[in-house]
């Protein structure tokens, strides 16, 4: 699978919560650089990814961001 900036991801170990944007293209080593969707309530900074990491996904709508926010808040 190839990816580009702009899309919207998972990650795989973790695809319920850790969703967001690529913000480049993988660099020479093959690493992009992600943006976790700043609604969710525990948002990462960026951080480096590579592509066996993630996956594509929808973006959630806020409704679905909410319930998993609620779900994530119970602990």
């Amino acid at each position: 699978m190839s990816f580009n900036k702009g899309d919207y991801v998972r990650f795989r170990d973790a695809p319920g919560s850790r969703m967001g944007t690529l913000t480049s293209d993988a660099d020479a080593k093959g690493k992009f650089m992600f943006r976790h969707d700043p609604r969710f309530v525990d948002a990462l900074p960026d951080v480096g990814v590579f592509e066996d990491e993630i996956e594509l996904c929808a973006r959630p709508t806020d409704e679905q961001v909410k319930a998993i926010n609620a779900v994530i808040k119970r602990g």
